[in-house]
């Protein structure tokens, strides 16, 4: 993390201004709550790089949208077996959380409901021609 002379995080003014996107990258997650809040903060009101953001439709995803995406949908289908946790956002984005990642949204009380409308962060693949996104951290869902 970097602060300023005052002691200000620069990583929290980069997205206050809307001028940064938000990503936890392995254990580097200390203040992720608040800088999701002020990510979100800064799209709701279209500052910088979220003037003109739309996420991608869950239920239009085609394979020219793979890649880090934003993307919105509402929950179709849940299963969890021991293995993992895996979701589908209007019947179509394959959404996988492996066990040892499932910890992690347990403890923050993150639960996944049917009909529970989602924005989600991630790479989105294809894997035998239908897309799927792997969570890892909370943060990857958007307020």
């Amino acid at each position: 993390y970097v602060y300023s002379k005052t002691g200000r995080n620069l990583a929290l003014l980069q997205l206050q201004s809307g001028y940064a996107k938000h990503w936890v990258v392995g254990k580097n997650d200390r203040f992720w709550r608040c800088f999701q809040k002020a990510e979100r903060r800064a799209r709701l009101r279209k500052k910088g790089v979220w003037s003109d953001f739309k996420p991608l439709s869950a239920a239009r995803l085609t394979k020219a949208d793979k890649g880090y995406q934003y993307i919105s949908g509402i929950i179709s289908e849940v299963t969890e077996n021991k293995n993992r946790l895996q979701f589908f956002l209007d019947k179509n984005l394959k959404v996988v959380i492996s066990p040892s990642k499932l910890k992690i949204f347990k403890a923050n009380h993150i639960d996944f409901l049917l009909h529970d409308k989602l924005l989600l962060t991630g790479k989105l693949i294809f894997a035998a021609g239908k897309p799927k996104l792997t969570l890892y951290h909370p943060a990857q869902i958007s307020p």
